[in-house]
């Protein structure tokens, strides 16, 4: 039976050639706000983005961004052991470091390693996750793959306190706990959220502890101005004892810590709106490492990388429906490694940009630019073009196209870190490029939603390793093509059943010699699917799965041909006496306990399953 629903499922799949897309995500009043710096409907954005909400955030079974992510398509997400272990991101084949990752326009990439961590971000305070698939250097700057914004939960307006306590067990002796509060009134107000995690990992030496908190105040001043302060802070420490195939098996311990918050002022003055946001991210990255079949030897790093950012935004409408938007991002980052770097270096940037929403009847005509002038790596300017049509039909259909031209700046650790293994190289430059995506997405019937996109990227000056003698260094000497194609369908069958399909494909080459690019956290092919059902009485079944073919080199051994699945049952109790709501969960991962793997060194666990509850008060 069990074959013959995964083959059912996977049928699916092919038949629709269609990607995963929560439902919410296709109503006409979403708005998103990282594709012009500014609150605008996701049906007049020439992107490719997706919100996801927190009602589906939800319903998955997840427990830090990283797992969020892995369900949502065109979204690589790096197979690693879990329970904190840090991952990676790709998007549309990208590497990893060409993803921005932000938290209310706050960027989580370092200098480092130019990547983000997903993992040091909570999801107890998600209000949205926003999720472009392309290239945006026209209003973000550096992101040749993609960008992916958090957005954090409002601080409260009403009441004294409101809040939820969450509790949950799983095997490995893991235990979360974590808590929330808000309240406020129409002027002020707050929100908090904090939580622990522990567990022993999967394997002897895998054990690990996050905790992590959040808070957000808001005040209202002279009736025109809000001020919003937050404040977020993450501690990780995780172990792990890896079966490198290289250098045998390594005992490394983890220490990691994130700090970041911002100050944020919204002003209106009859239709001008006008943002200031004072922007910081500090973070800091240990590593000691125990080469146990190397006479136990050991080695430490400790990476220290701080952001400050000022980011100023102001919009006006133009003829009723069109829009202008203006602004500046003026940031500096330092980092320094022990050991490695003699001194901190600092990258200061500074960049402004504009777009414009022209709209004349069915079409959405969308010109941008950015200019980035960074003092280490030169000046860019990135200018795009996007186009939304709609077609006056009852199936509510549009199209959509942009090109651009992109880049992305290679972290200051490749320019000044000198080891015995590595070279620094102060010719690096950026990686270029010009990109093309267009995309169609209709409701062919009621309830139902098909969104098709395609995308290609030439990249100039691609950024490699070379060999130098014994040791390697980063240059800049291949050109890539990225390419490739994914199609979204989601059918509401009534009011409590909902499923979804999904698949995507990212095509990697070198252009010299058209051979296929390999990396483990890139999946050349990904298929997903998944059924929802709720009901009136607090009945909420979310079953998801996912097929990820990746492009791992072959010394990896990666036995990933097969499907996975993982499903969240929950059930909510209300009280009407004291108004307090119980929810009881189950999540059951890795349904069908299949082995799997993109790199031996790093297995999915086995079926495994957590239960626990939220109190709502």
């Amino acid at each position: 039976m069990r074959l013959h629903i995964v083959s059912f499922l996977i049928t699916c799949s092919v038949i629709f050639h269609i990607g995963l897309v929560e439902a919410s995500s296709q109503a006409k009043d979403v708005v998103v706000v990282s594709a012009k710096r500014v609150e605008s409907e996701v049906q007049r954005t020439a992107e490719n983005v997706k919100v996801y909400d927190e009602e589906y955030i939800h319903s998955l079974p997840a427990r830090d961004l990283g797992e969020i992510l892995k369900y949502i398509p065109g979204v690589n997400v790096k197979v690693v052991n879990q329970f904190s272990q840090a991952t990676s991101l790709s998007i549309q084949g990208s590497e990893s470091r060409h993803v921005l990752l932000m938290v209310d326009g706050i960027p989580f990439n370092t200098q480092l390693s130019g990547q983000a961590n997903p993992v040091r971000i909570p999801i107890e305070n998600i209000k949205q996750i926003e999720v472009i698939k392309g290239a945006s250097s026209s209003a973000w700057g550096s992101s040749l793959g993609g960008v992916i914004n958090v957005i954090t939960k409002d601080a409260g307006s009403e009441g004294l306190v409101h809040g939820r306590f969450s509790t949950a067990y799983a095997e490995f002796s893991t235990t979360f706990n974590g808590l929330e509060l808000s309240g406020g009134n129409e002027r002020s107000g707050y929100y908090a959220a904090g939580s622990f995690l522990a567990t022993d990992g999967i394997r002897d030496g895998a054990q690990a502890e996050a905790s992590k908190f959040f808070v957000k105040g808001k005040t209202r001043i002279f009736d025109q101005i809000n001020l919003t302060a937050s404040f977020g802070h993450s501690d990780l420490d995780v172990n792990d004892i890896i079966p490198d195939p290289f250098f045998g098996r390594m005992d490394i311990h983890q220490p990691t810590v994130a700090t970041y918050g911002q100050l944020n002022a919204d002003m209106e003055y009859d239709l001008l709106k006008v943002q200031a946001a004072l922007k910081y991210n500090k973070q800091i990255i240990k590593t000691n490492t125990t080469f146990l079949d190397f006479g136990g030897v050991k080695t430490s790093i400790s990476g220290l990388d701080s952001y400050v950012g000022l980011s100023l935004n102001a919009s006006y409408p133009f003829f009723e429906e069109d829009l202008l938007v203006v602004g500046a991002d003026v940031e500096k980052q330092t980092f320094k490694v022990s050991s490695q770097i003699a001194t901190a270096e600092t990258l200061r940037k500074q960049a402004p940009y504009a777009n414009y929403t022209m709209t004349r009847g069915q079409w959405d005509v969308i010109p941008g630019v950015r200019y980035d002038n960074n003092e280490t790596f030169g000046s860019q300017i990135s200018p795009s073009l996007g186009v939304v049509y709609h077609f006056d039909d009852e199936q509510d259909s549009r199209f959509r196209f942009k090109t651009s031209r992109v880049f992305n700046a290679p972290p200051l650790l490749w320019v000044h870190q000198e080891t015995s293994t590595t070279l620094p190289n102060p010719e690096l430059e950026p990686e270029t490029g010009v990109a093309y995506e267009a995309g169609y997405n209709t409701n062919p019937m009621p309830r139902m939603n098909v969104d098709v996109n395609v995308f290609w990227m030439d990249i100039k000056d691609a950024i490699a390793t070379v060999r130098v003698g014994s040791k390697s260094r980063k240059d800049n000497f291949d050109s890539f093509r990225r390419r490739g194609a994914e199609v979204l369908f989601n059918y509401e069958l009534n009011d409590q059943w909902n499923v979804y399909s999904s698949a995507a494909f990212n095509d990697v080459r070198d252009k010299a010699n058209e051979d296929i690019v390999k990396d483990q956290g890139i999946a050349r092919q990904s298929f997903g699917w998944g059924i929802q059902y709720h009901n009136e009485r607090g009945w909420v079944v979310h079953l998801t799965g996912f097929y990820n073919r990746w492009s791992s080199p072959s010394y990896l051994q990666a036995n990933d041909r097969k499907p996975i699945f993982d499903l969240k049952m929950s059930k909510r109790f209300i009280t009407d006496r004291d108004r307090i709501e119980t929810e009881v969960f189950l999540n059951v991962y890795n349904l069908t306990n299949s082995k799997y793997w993109s790199s031996i060194s790093f297995p999915l666990p086995e079926r495994y399953v957590e239960g626990g509850m939220n109190v709502y008060f």
